[in-house]
């Protein structure tokens, strides 16, 4: 196994470009989950109405977001009517899409133009999570576009067999980490937020990863929280 450190200071998103294609292709990243936007989005959604061609696999929808409320990694509720909409319309992309292996992701990054996107990201028997998933791309609160991201993509291109991994691998030595000594070194003369432990599996690099992280708050920075982690390559 291999080991890495590395701290991250977290901060306020004040503007970003093209959040949605961005995700689809940074789809390892936390950008679905805590962009956000202040003043006019306009200009920084993607355009429902471009002729530019996708490199993603796409379907394009209208369907109604109204009162829909910011959520992270959830597991979706199958019998809501958006949910049922936006399940039909990935199946269009792919018809193997079996929502129980998907958790979900709602950020109205400017809800001030009721303008977000959904994200359904794949997970391996619920527990590791890959960079597999599809993007829901919502524009004044209208679902206007379902793509399938990067991996999807070139999944239902041929251009990778995502098929080919054994989950039951991954699954087993991620159950065998869980089960040994934690690799985090926790300060504790330093005010603790929180800590987390996920499993994450890149199907590109074919690497699967625990990212093991402690939060704290710096008095000594007016509050600010800074997390240290440790990567652990498990395969």
């Amino acid at each position: 196994m291999k080991k890495r450190t590395f701290k991250r200071t977290l901060c306020l998103v004040l503007s970003l470009v093209l959040i949605t294609a961005a995700t689809g292709f940074s789809s390892g990243s936390d950008l679905a989950t805590y962009a956000k936007i202040y003043g006019n989005s306009s200009n920084t959604v993607t355009d429902s109405k471009s002729t530019t061609a996708s490199p993603f696999n796409a379907v394009t929808t209208n369907i109604s977001t109204r009162g829909i409320e910011n959520a992270v990694e959830v597991k979706p509720d199958g019998t809501s009517r958006l949910t049922s909409s936006l399940v039909a319309a990935i199946k269009k992309l792919d018809a193997n899409f079996d929502l129980a292996d998907y958790r979900m992701t709602v950020n109205m990054f400017a809800p001030q133009d009721g303008n977000g996107m959904i994200t359904f990201t794949y997970y391996m028997d619920d527990t590791v999570k890959t960079n597999k998933g599809f993007v829901a791309v919502i524009e004044n609160n209208v679902i206007v576009e379902v793509f399938a991201n990067d991996i999807a993509t070139k999944e239902q291109k041929g251009e990778l067999n995502t098929k080919a991994i054994s989950e039951a691998n991954l699954v087993t030595l991620t159950k065998n980490h869980k089960a040994s000594k934690s690799a985090l070194v926790i300060d504790t003369t330093k005010t603790v937020v929180k800590t987390t432990e996920n499993y994450y599996y890149d199907y590109l690099t074919g690497k699967l990863v625990c990212e093991e992280s402690v939060f704290y708050s710096l008095a000594e920075a007016d509050g600010a929280i800074v997390d240290y982690t440790v990567e652990t390559v498990l395969n």
